[in-house]
C-alpha cells in the first residue's frame, strides 16, 4: 500500500479486502491526533469486532470497544454503553470526594462511592459521608471518624473516645466485647448489653449521668441488670436469692417473680391498683389496700364433698399465742410459732426450702403459717360457743324458775 500526504478535504479508505490503515506522526513532532470537527460527533466501528487498541481518546462520546492486552486509558467527559459496559479485568477510578464521589449516576452526582483512604470504602449521599467500612472490616454508619459513630459495627473492641451506638464483636480479650453500646461521652450517659461475662450470661449496663470522660475506659459501667445462662432475668443483683440479705428483682424462668428492697416499713417496695383502689406492701413485709377486704373463690361450683367443719373449740384452746420479736429486730410481735401450730393443726403449716446465695436448695426448710384459716376456725369456734352458752342459759333459767 502507498503512503499518503494529506491536507484538508476528505479521507475515504476503500478496498475489497481487509486491511490496515496507519496514520504515522511526523518526526518531529512525534505525536498524531485524529479531531471530529463537532462535540456531538462520533467515532464508531462499523462491526463488533473493530478495535481502539492501546489509545487515549479525548472527546465528548465514545461507542466503541476498548481491549488490549494492557490496560486502555479513556479520558472522556462520559463513556456511554446503551445497554451494558463490560469491563474484562480490573477497571480503576479515581478516589474521589463525599461531595464527588468516584462512582455515582446521572443526575444525582452528589450520591455515590468514594475512597477516602487506604484499604477504606465510603458511601455519601447528598454531598455528605453517610457510611463506611474502614480497613479493620468496621462499619461506621452517620460520622467520619471514631470519635463520634453515630452507629458502628466492629470486629474489634471499641474506640478509645466512644460517642455513639455500636454493635462490636471482638475477641472477647477487652471488657467491652461483644454486645451493643451506646454513649454520650460529653455528658457522661450510656449503656451496654454484653455477651462475654462468661457462661452464657447477658448483662446491661448503665453510667451515671455526670460521668464524663474522653475514654471509654474512664467511665464507669455499673450492671444493672442480666439475662443469666438459666433464662432468669436479675434487676439490681446478680443472685437468683432474694430476700432480706439480697436486696433486687428475679423474674424466673421456672415461673414466679421475686423482689426485695433494702427499705422499712414506712416505704411501700410494691405497688399495684386500678381506678378505685390500691394494695400495697412495706418494707418491713405489712400488707395494705383501699377497701380492708381481703378473699378466696369460693363459688359453689368450683367445690364438692362439702360437709359441715368438725369442733375446733378443743383444739383452738390448745394454741399458743405468743409474743416475740424477729432475729435482727426490736418490734414486738403476736402470733404463732409455726412448730407449736402444726402439733394441733398440721395442714395450717407450709414448708418451703431454703437456698444459699446461688439459689441452689439446702437440706433446711422454713415453716409459714396460713392465719387466714384461722378465721372460719375461730367462726366454728364461736358456733360452739354460743351453743354452749344457749344451753347453760336454758338451764340458768330453769334452776331460777320457782
Amino acid at each position: 500500500m502507498a503512503t499518503s500526504t494529506l491536507g484538508s478535504g476528505t479521507v475515504v479508505l476503500a478496498g475489497t479486502t481487509s486491511g490496515t490503515t496507519t496514520v504515522t506522526a511526523t518526526a518531529v513532532a512525534g505525536t498524531t491526533t485524529l479531531t471530529l470537527p463537532a462535540a456531538t460527533d462520533t467515532l464508531v466501528g462499523k462491526a463488533t469486532t473493530d478495535t481502539l487498541t492501546n489509545k487515549t481518546l479525548t472527546g465528548a462520546v465514545m461507542n466503541g470497544t476498548l481491549g488490549a492486552t494492557t490496560p486502555s486509558t479513556v479520558a472522556a467527559t462520559s463513556v456511554t454503553a446503551s445497554t451494558t459496559l463490560g469491563v474484562t479485568g480490573v477497571a480503576t477510578f479515581s478516589a474521589g470526594t463525599a461531595a464527588l464521589p468516584a462512582i455515582t449516576t446521572t443526575g444525582d452526582t452528589n450520591t455515590g462511592i468514594f475512597f477516602p483512604a487506604a484499604d477504606t470504602i465510603a458511601f455519601s449521599e447528598g454531598g455528605a459521608e453517610a457510611m463506611r467500612i474502614d480497613s479493620s472490616g468496621n462499619v461506621s454508619v452517620g460520622a467520619t471518624s471514631s470519635s463520634s459513630q453515630a452507629f458502628r459495627v466492629s470486629q474489634t473492641a471499641l474506640p478509645a473516645v466512644p460517642s455513639g451506638f455500636y454493635c462490636s464483636a471482638g475477641d472477647g480479650a477487652g471488657a467491652y466485647q461483644y454486645g451493643i453500646t451506646r454513649v454520650d461521652a460529653t455528658n457522661g450517659r450510656g449503656f451496654q448489653f454484653l455477651s462475654s461475662l462468661g457462661a452464657g450470661n447477658l448483662p446491661f449496663y448503665s453510667i451515671s449521668v455526670g460521668t464524663a470522660a474522653s475514654t471509654i475506659a474512664g467511665m464507669t459501667f455499673s450492671e444493672a441488670m442480666r439475662i443469666d445462662s438459666s433464662g432468669n432475668l436479675l434487676v439490681g443483683t446478680t443472685s437468683t436469692t432474694i430476700g432480706t440479705a439480697n436486696f433486687g428483682i428475679n423474674v424466673s424462668q421456672a415461673g414466679g417473680i421475686f423482689a426485695s428492697r433494702n427499705e422499712d416499713g414506712s416505704v411501700v417496695v410494691f405497688y399495684t391498683g386500678g381506678n378505685a383502689g390500691a394494695f400495697r406492701v412495706l418494707g418491713n413485709g405489712n400488707a395494705q389496700n383501699t377497701n380492708n377486704s381481703y378473699g378466696a373463690i369460693s363459688d359453689v361450683k368450683l367445690k364438692e364433698n362439702i360437709v359441715d367443719a368438725s369442733p375446733k373449740l378443743a383444739d383452738l384452746m390448745q394454741v399458743k399465742v405468743r409474743n416475740y420479736n424477729l432475729i435482727g429486730s426490736t418490734t414486738k410481735q403476736i402470733g404463732v410459732v409455726a412448730q407449736e401450730l402444726e402439733t394441733i393443726f398440721p395442714a395450717m403449716i407450709d414448708e418451703t426450702p431454703d437456698k444459699d446465695e446461688e439459689g441452689n436448695k439446702l437440706s433446711t426448710k422454713t415453716k409459714a403459717v396460713k392465719y387466714s384459716v384461722f378465721v372460719p376456725m375461730l367462726i366454728k369456734a364461736i358456733q360452739e360457743q354460743q351453743a354452749l352458752i344457749q344451753s347453760l342459759t336454758t338451764r340458768i333459767t330453769v334452776l331460777e324458775t320457782p
